[in-house]
């Protein structure tokens, strides 16, 4: 990437699946820390420094809306979710407005994932202006 400004990167949070694992639980309304974990997903990205926030539903879209009520997220809804997760995948990077340059990729249910992992990730993206992937040890 070439030196300027900062470039313009997005959260895309995946939030349609099954949850099939728990059911009839969803997974993504389950609390964590005192708060829905689908919340503290988007909440990190948000703090994180994503310039915009997009969480895709599925299963129990408007459930899972109503857990990020008041966050600065955009919904969209995913009609094909129950196809796989790269329907979800699709259906967020196209949300995504013009001169987005990057987007990091969360699942709703990383309930652990920290804002300095995030800005890390951005701050890779930004010197290297590629595909950039977190690993532990």
């Amino acid at each position: 990437m070439s030196p300027g400004p900062s470039p313009k990167i997005a959260a895309i949070v995946l939030a349609a699946g099954h949850s099939s694992r728990m059911a009839p639980r969803n997974k993504l309304l389950e609390s964590v820390g005192g708060e829905p974990m689908i919340r503290r997903v988007a909440a990190v990205a948000i703090a994180g420094g994503a310039s915009l926030v997009v969480v895709v539903t599925g299963h129990e879209a408007a459930t899972v809306a109503a857990a990020l009520q008041g966050l600065e997220v955009t919904i969209v809804a995913n009609p094909d979710y129950a196809d796989g997760l790269s329907t979800s995948l699709r259906a967020g990077l196209s949300a995504l407005p013009s001169g987005v340059d990057g987007a990091l990729i969360l699942l709703g249910d990383m309930p652990d994932i920290e804002v300095a992992v995030l800005r890390a990730l951005m701050t890779d993206f930004a010197g290297a202006g590629a595909v950039c992937v977190p690993v532990r040890h």
